[in-house]
Order: structure tokens, then sequence, then C-alpha cells
């Protein structure tokens, strides 16, 4: 009975593995991209057993590829750069199509055609790639590091670049369940970083640089950090389970060159212009004014551990905000003599002598103590000046304050990815990104909320093995 049982167990875990092999080339290309074609000769006909060599030309790392019978050949799970395909066979020149641009998530088509003669002659293509998609009938496009870098960004948040695809458009307002594609609901839309699927499932929407249903987005993705993204309006039965577009966003990875980015943006409130809503006077006689300050600033750096094989990418991001809110009310005054509705010290007395038990709190809070004395440390007029200002034309009974509530952001980013190129037929990579602790002396207001992204990617050639392991 036992013997039964496992010999059962073990031919659900055979097929279990069986079905999970067979169907690994319909995984979506997720972070990645493919470079696929054929190998013909010079009449058209098919070369089975050509040697493809796929190189990328900034990290120095190839995959070797065998044309089947058809002479067709195929390379999946490449990461998004610049790529040299070069295709070889017995009794034929070697031809070379470089400075093939592949983007994430999209495949590119390159057909070599080999000429009789030497192989150790080489015919170098440098022909341009079809801007018309002939692979798949996908609707879509990439914003490029170019764009992505140079374009003015408020908030240096690359969700606001969705705007520039045709069909996404951002409700009035803009914030949280706000982006649109084709009409549907925002929920509808997917994001994809780095081949994780970065999504709450409360809500539906992005944890990566979108705003959650308490306090701000879970984790902060530096713009300098992305290599490129790519939005398909109408993806491919691959992606499956929602309706809307497909966001894939591919993060920059360490090269055999030495390379690095520094950046640093800030706005004050100089040379701005009066808030019609502050009334309050300053001490040298000057209108009170909205504050703002707003400070971003970052840096990156990436490249080689070792030559050829292992590659490390490290950025950080930090953000100092503090924006000013006018407002205006009326405070009742510190002052014996108005009266119990105008003084709060007449207030105070007034409910002791009729027996009234007061509060700490309500005592606190009015910048009195136990004997309705005035208490200093807890009035709206011992907060900083630059806030809180007496209007002159308060009158004596009460005071007129025009408020500029300060709201005060600060978080730190960070995030680190090793690539392992483990041989000519698998890769793995690394990728945690989380919230710093702030600076001493620096505690963040709005709430932030921890999110690491943690990915262990392993691809294998020919057959796209992809594990993924988000925490």
């Amino acid at each position: 009975m036992k013997d039964a049982s496992l010999r059962s167990s073990l031919k659900f875990v055979l097929l279990f593995v069986a079905l999970l092999f067979g169907s690994l080339q319909m995984f979506s290309q997720a972070n990645t991209g493919r470079i696929l074609g054929s190998v013909t000769d010079q009449t058209g006909g098919a070369i089975s057993g050509a040697t493809v060599t796929v190189t990328d030309t900034e990290r120095g790392t190839s995959r070797t590829l065998t044309t089947d019978e058809a002479g067709a050949y195929d390379a999946p799970s490449l990461i998004p750069g610049n790529y040299t395909v070069r295709g070889e066979y017995k009794g034929f020149k070697s031809t070379e199509r470089q400075n093939v641009v592949l983007e994430v998530g999209k495949e590119d088509r390159i057909d070599l055609e080999l000429q009789p003669g030497e192989q150790t002659e080489k015919v170098t293509v440098t022909e341009a790639l079809p801007l018309v998609e002939t692979t798949n009938a996908v609707l879509g496009g990439t914003l490029q590091p170019g764009t992505i870098e140079d374009l003015p960004l408020n908030g240096r948040n690359f969700m606001k670049l969705l705007d520039l695809r045709p069909g996404v458009t951002t409700y009035i307002g803009g914030g949280a369940w706000t982006q649109s594609t084709n009409g549907l609901r925002p929920e509808h839309n997917v994001y994809i970083l780095d081949g994780i699927t970065g999504m709450e499932p409360l809500g539906g929407q992005s944890t990566i640089n979108s705003v959650s249903l308490a306090g701000d987005a879970a984790s902060l993705l530096p713009i300098d950090t992305i290599q490129e993204f790519n939005v398909q309006q109408n993806p491919k039965a691959e992606f499956g389970w929602k309706p809307g577009a497909i966001t894939n966003i591919a993060l920059k990875s360490g090269t055999n060159a030495w390379h690095g980015t520094a950046n640093a943006f800030g706005r004050t409130d100089q040379l701005d212009a009066r808030n019609p809503f502050l009334t309050g006077i300053n001490a040298d006689g000057s209108t009170q004014k909205q504050r703002i300050g707003l400070e971003e600033f970052g840096a990156t750096f990436g490249g080689p551990v070792k030559k050829d094989k292992i590659f490390f990418f490290l950025a950080y991001e930090g953000q100092r905000y503090n924006v000013g809110n006018p407002n205006a009310f009326t405070f009742p005054s510190l002052t014996a003599g108005a009266g119990a509705k105008n003084s709060l010290v007449d207030a105070c007395l007034a409910d002791k002598a009729a027996g009234t038990a007061l509060s700490a709190t309500s005592l606190t809070v009015s910048g009195l103590d136990a004997n309705c004395a005035r208490t200093t440390g807890y009035s709206i007029f011992d907060l900083s000046p630059t806030s809180f200002l007496r209007d002159s034309t308060s009158p004596a009974t009460s005071v007129n304050v025009s408020a500029s509530l300060d709201t005060n952001y600060s978080v730190d980013d960070g995030l680190a990815k090793v690539d392992f190129q483990l041989n000519n037929k698998n890769t793995a990579k690394q990728v945690p990104s989380w919230p710093l602790p702030p600076a001493p002396g620096v505690a963040p207001v709005a709430p932030v909320h921890p999110a690491p992204i943690c990915g262990v990617l392993v691809y294998s050639n020919p057959r796209s093995l992809s594990a993924r392991f988000p925490t």
C-alpha cells in the first residue's frame, strides 16, 4: 500500500515537471527581450545546423545557438541593450549584424543570409531594423533612456511618463486610481518591475511610485535606475489575467565599463508670489508667504565585479519636502478680561467655578495649567513665527491667525542589483530595493511603508526557465 502511494506521488511529480518544461516557451518575456530569425543561403534555402552567436556588446556575454531543420534560431530572455548577431556555417562566409537594439519586452527578428566562401571571411550588415513590428500584432511602445532622463518631470516620477503613450490618460487632478488605458478601469493595468509583478492585491495599483491606501508609495524607484520601460496597450495572451495595459519596467545593470550618474534638484519659495489667503505680517514688515522647499538628490554607480561574468549596479535617492498649507482661523485670546466667550483663561475660570472638571488634554491644548494660568510651550503662538502670524486687523477680544501649516516629508531609498553570467546558457540576478532608515535628526512625518522588492531570476536556453521569488 505504501509502495503504491509512493509510485502515485512520483508519477504526479514527473507529470508536473513534464508539463512545466513542455510549456516553458509560452512564458512571457517579462523584463527581457528576444532575438530570433533564420539562416539561409543566397538562394533562400534554409541552413540547418548553422551556429548563431548573440553577443551583448556592453557586457561581453554571448549566447551560442544552433539552427533547427528549418534554419531557425531563437534566443529568449535577453537583457535589453545593444547586441551583435553572427551566423557561421562550414563552406560559407560568416555574416554579422551589428548594432541590434533590443528593447524590454520586444522581439527583434534578425534573418541572416550566408554567402559561399571561406569561413574566415566576414560580411558585416549595418542595415537598420524596420520600424514596423513584424513579429507580433502588439500595440505599444518603449520609452528609451534618453527620453526618461532628459524630459522635465515633476517629482522625478516615471509614472507621469506613461501619459506620453497613446491611449493612456490620467483623470483631472491625478492621484490614486486615476490612470486609465483605452478607457478601462485604472485597476485593470499591470505593472512588472524587472520580471516581478509589482501589484498590491487590494486596490490593484502598482506598489512602485503609486499612492497606497495609507501613507505614500510603498517603494519609490529612482528614475535614474530605469533602463527603459515598455507599455503594451493590447498585450499578448501570455500576460493573461487583466484586460488593461502592461507596463514593463527594466532596471539598469552593470556592464564591463564603469558608469554612474549624480543629480540634485531643488525649489524654494524665494521667487514665488504671495498667496492671497495668507494675510500675516512678518517682523520685518513683509507679507507672509507660503513656505515651499523641495529637494531631490541621488546617484547611481555600476560596473564589473568580474569582467564578462559578474556585474553590479547601485543607486540611492533622497527626497526632502516641506510644503506649507495656507489657512486662516480665529484663536481665542489668552488674556483674562475678554469674557468666557472670547478668552480661554476666563472660560477655564468659569468652568472651575461651576465645578466642571477639565481634562489634562484640554488644558494642554489650550496652553493653560490646572490653575488656568498661561503655560509656555503648548500654545499656537509658541510655534515658529514663520508658520503662525497674528493678523494686524485682529480685534482686541480674539486673534486672527494666518497659518502656513507645514507638511514635511523625508525619505531615502536604495537599490542594489547583481547580474551573474553563469555560462553561455544561464544567467541569474538579484534585485533588492528598500527604504533606508532616516538620517540622524530627520524624522519622516508622512508614513512610508517598507516594501522591499527582491527577486532572483534564472534563465536557461534554449528553453526559457524563469524562477521569481518576490518578498
